[in-house]
């Protein structure tokens, strides 16, 4: 039995609960908040669909399934494609801040991504949505296609190695 299509009320209470959340975990995997409005307007387009009801429980963890499952097809399909021409090199180029305002910024994004580099793609994919898209365990697990205590354990081992080299690296830089 499939739902009756959602009144435009249902629409604006899907997209002001989950559309931020969405955006910044597809930017997350593409790299990119153009190609993530993308998969996040195909995402809410499948919702339309015939995803689940707005009010179901488990309308959250369906809507980041779907949205990650999207993303990583954008990602699959221009694997295949090759280059990028110099117009998007440009357009990347042109949205940049200046260097003088970005510094500071730039330094703690390297440092966070040296420490995220640390952990697997499935642990840094549960930090995301733990902490981004404040899914619940429940909710992760769904997405991922693992079991809730699976995402227990991805999460604890995360953080206590992001915790772990965070302090090696405050010693290192103490004793020098």
């Amino acid at each position: 039995m499939t739902r009756p299509r959602p009144s435009e009320p249902e629409l604006r209470v899907c997209l002001e609960r989950h559309e931020r959340a969405l955006l910044l975990h597809a930017r997350s995997i593409l790299g990119d908040a153009e190609r993530a409005r993308d998969v996040v307007q195909e995402t809410m387009l499948q919702w339309l669909r015939g995803g689940p009801s707005e009010s179901d429980p488990g309308c959250a963890a369906w809507l980041f399934r779907v949205c990650r499952n999207a993303a990583l097809d954008v990602l699959r399909k221009e694997r295949r494609m090759s280059s990028l021409d110099d117009l998007a090199l440009a357009e990347r180029a042109a949205t940049e801040p200046p260097p003088e305002a970005a510094l500071d910024h730039a330094e703690r994004r390297r440092m966070l991504k040296e420490l995220l580099a640390l952990l697997s793609e499935k642990q840094r994919e549960a930090l995301r949505l733990k902490f981004q898209a404040e899914l619940s365990y429940r909710e992760i697990a769904e997405v991922m296609g693992v079991t809730v205590n699976h995402v227990g354990v991805l999460l604890h081992e995360a953080l206590r190695k992001l915790r772990d080299c965070t302090s090696a690296r405050a010693a290192k830089e103490l004793l020098s």
